[in-house]
């Protein structure tokens, strides 16, 4: 993909695909700029009342997750501060192949949920798992074999209000048709992510309150109100 320069709220940025040397660094600004604020795993940690040799046995596995994703997704994105050469954006990106067309290339990322700590464990199967398997976008478009999910996408916040998120979904698109792909699909947990993905035309196919996620007791997990959004777009 060509990069793509933006000049937005007067201050300069390039939105582009990350090179291999950068992945540290991702998984650097990850963990400094994403999980810290991604509401249900902040919200679920909260409630947890983990102690601080819990939160940085949690903050250490983080991270390796992240390294075992950005290895084997097939594309980040990541939006650049020209004149600090500082990464304060990123989109990763993974590709999903209709289950009878499983040998075609597919991202296979099911060992990177696999936690070795239970607390995450327990969150990824409970919360994550299913929010992702409450819209099968194969049975709402029938007609595609492959279909390119947003997995992440964040802004540093002192880079905040500047279209970042929306330009960064915007070359998500760009990279499906690129690849023949005619979905882009997504799970957005945040209002500003949600906004971004409606600006670049995504449609909100199921909301979720976070009320109904459930423990493997059948126990709410949240007790305060917060909406996730499955949403999609069919690229003509």
């Amino acid at each position: 993909m060509q990069q793509n320069n933006q000049n937005l709220s007067g201050d300069k940025y390039d939105i582009r695909e990350a090179e291999i040397h950068e992945q540290p660094l991702i998984v650097s600004f990850l963990n400094q700029h994403f999980f810290p604020h991604e509401p249900l795993l902040s919200m679920y940690l909260k409630s947890a009342k983990c102690s601080d040799t819990e939160m940085l046995r949690i903050k250490d596995e983080l991270q390796r997750i992240h390294e075992f994703m950005i290895a084997k997704l097939p594309c980040c994105l990541v939006a650049v501060h020209r004149d600090t050469q500082k990464i304060v954006g990123m989109c990763l990106l993974s590709i999903e192949i209709r289950k009878s067309n499983l040998n075609n290339g597919a991202c296979d990322l099911g060992d990177s949920f696999k936690s070795r700590l239970k607390i995450l464990s327990d969150w990824f199967k409970c919360v994550l798992d299913v929010a992702d398997e409450k819209i099968d976008f194969f049975d709402k478009f029938p007609g595609i074999e492959k279909i390119l999910k947003v997995l992440i996408v964040t802004v540093d916040r002192n880079h905040g209000k500047k279209g970042l998120a929306t330009n960064l979904l915007k070359e998500a698109l760009n990279f499906a048709r690129s690849r023949g792909i005619q979905v882009v699909g997504g799970t957005f947990t945040s209002p500003y992510s949600r906004r971004a993905a409606e600006k670049v035309g995504f449609q909100t196919y199921a909301d979720i309150d976070s009320r109904s996620f459930r423990d493997a007791n059948g126990k709410s997990i949240y007790t305060e109100p917060h909406v996730t959004s499955i949403m999609a777009i069919q690229l003509s």
